[in-house]
């Protein structure tokens, strides 16, 4: 995107989720490929919010709970603890 090249824009799979697990004593790690989404889509529906004042796919109070769920995991891992979400 950096690039001007919404089209071109590719997730480096470094940053790909990592997702740990441990069965029978034995530890895996397996990275999941994000899913594609539509950047000019979320864009255009932005501008037809602002300009048109048309309701929005990605609504505010969602983003705060999903910020809220991933901060919280974060915490866990950090801590490496169980910490219920307030959402």
């Amino acid at each position: 995107m950096n690039a001007r090249n919404i089209d071109g824009a590719v997730e480096s799979p470094e940053n790909y989720a990592l997702v740990k697990t441990i069965k029978d004593g034995v530890v895996s790690e397996t990275r999941v490929p994000t899913v594609r989404g539509d950047w000019k889509q979320f864009y255009r529906n932005v501008a037809d919010h602002l300009v048109n004042g048309k309701g929005l796919a990605v609504k505010p109070e969602d983003v705060r709970r999903v910020v809220a769920v991933a901060e919280t995991g974060l915490r866990s891992a950090k801590e490496q603890r169980s910490i219920a979400c307030k959402i």
